[in-house]
């Protein structure tokens, strides 16, 4: 008996290493294709692009190799070694050239440091501070007891058992090419690319909690990097780019009133006031105040948005640096993204449509914009071929004076009843 335990956790043990392993060759990989753009960035700002796109990139390899095996550890190492490839390979053909660039640019870094001591402490104290936030809510996102499963928002009720659906399904049941857990028989039309990331770390020994803890916080951490330098590439000012992080991730209303006001009425200490919070300032029934934030509303229910932030904010910072530097990588690389982007989150390939296109216009340069187009059109339709065209999907929703309203789904012949609380 004390054998087979040994050998149990032994095993574990293997295939956490084969997730740690996979993390960090998808995050070297994303780091190294950053240097097939011509612009100039920085180490730090390649390092925040490689995570998002490291992770989608050996993601999207993963499901490739599951349409022919489905999810199996043999799809894992296939992912894995040809991204060691790639990078061995880069590495041969671009050794001079790379370790050049990475020389250069680590130089700058250090020159910079020297210049602007206080900003860079300033920046790293602010980036400590999302980091704990960050951490802290995606740690939480799954809570196991003994008296049952849990979760840390509210917000992740009616989400968390739709997502866990999908991801045990990839892992477990074989579901490649997917059928949806809901309407049996039915082929799948969500964006499922962010919880297949989660499948595979379950398919390599991860917990729950982890898997739905790891993709979280990196990819939030990839996207805090991409939203500063993307501002900081507009403004050309530090504090406008800290100040836009700020903005996105503590947005919400006016809650922030009361928040002051029940600090100031509060006895305890400032760090027992916010380790027990009185109330949630951005859902206040009572006074009929409801306001999102999308770290707690977005980014931890709504997981399709881990890749949807970061990639969409990726191509409008790779279109205006192209623009900026006259350089049509840029502009083929976003295509690049842009055509990958309804793999992992629709509404944001819709809203970067709303922006590209109008951009497009104004800034016509039609062998650039070809490009990316092009590469973006190719992709989508190319996706179909993957994803079937979205269903027929009939809605009916029911409103009452209380401001309930009852919803009904039918989708072919099986149909789905959820009532819950709303307002108008």
């Amino acid at each position: 008996m004390n054998s087979k335990l040994s050998n149990y956790h032994s095993s574990l043990h293997d295939l956490m290493i084969l997730a740690v392993i996979f993390i960090i060759v998808s995050v070297i990989t994303g780091f190294l294709v950053t240097y097939f753009l011509a612009a100039k960035y920085s180490l730090f700002e390649r390092g925040a692009y490689g995570i998002a796109i490291g992770l989608g990139l050996q993601t999207w390899l993963v499901y490739l190799f599951s349409l022919i095996w489905k999810l199996q550890f043999i799809c894992i190492y296939f992912s894995i070694a040809l991204s060691l490839l790639f990078c061995i390979l880069f590495f041969i053909i671009n050794r001079s050239d790379i370790k050049l660039k990475i020389l250069y640019e680590a130089t700058d870094i250090k020159k910079d440091f020297l210049l602007n001591k206080t900003s860079y402490f300033a920046h790293i104290a602010v980036f400590a501070f999302f980091t704990v936030i960050f951490c802290r809510l995606f740690y939480r996102t799954i809570i196991w007891k003994e008296t049952g499963i849990y979760v840390g928002l509210s917000n992740n009720y009616g989400d968390l058992p739709l997502h866990l659906a999908y991801i045990t399904s990839f892992a477990w049941g074989d579901n490649v090419p997917p059928l949806d857990p809901v309407f049996a028989g039915k082929k799948l039309t969500y964006p499922i690319l962010s919880d297949f990331l989660s499948a595979i770390f379950l398919k390599s020994g991860l917990n729950f909690r982890n898997i739905l803890f790891i993709p979280g916080f990196l990819l939030t951490i990839s996207f805090y990097g991409i939203l500063y330098y993307f501002t900081y590439r507009i403004t050309k000012k530090r504090l406008a780019a800290t100040l836009s992080t700020f903005i996105f991730f503590l947005s919400g209303g006016f809650g922030f009133y009361y928040f002051f006001q029940d600090l100031a009425n509060t006895s305890g200490s400032l760090w027992e006031f916010l380790s027990n919070l009185p109330q949630n300032y951005t859902k206040i029934p009572p006074l009929n105040y409801h306001w999102i934030t999308p770290l707690t509303c977005l980014n931890v229910p709504q997981r399709s948005f881990l890749f949807g932030f970061p990639f969409t904010m990726l191509i409008f910072l790779f279109l205006y640096t192209g623009i900026q530097k006259k350089q049509w990588k840029e502009f083929l690389f976003a295509g690049v993204v842009a055509g990958a982007l309804p793999f992992f989150h629709t509404h944001s390939f819709l809203a970067m449509l709303m922006v590209t296109i109008p951009l497009g216009i104004i800034y016509w340069d039609w062998r650039k914009w070809f490009l990316f187009f092009f590469r973006l059109l190719y992709s989508h339709f190319r996706r179909y071929g993957i994803f079937p065209v979205m269903s027929t999907v009939n809605v009916s929703l029911n409103f009452n004076s209380d401001g309930w309203r009852g919803m009904k789904i039918s989708c072919g012949s099986g149909s789905k009843t959820r009532a819950y609380s709303g307002f108008l």
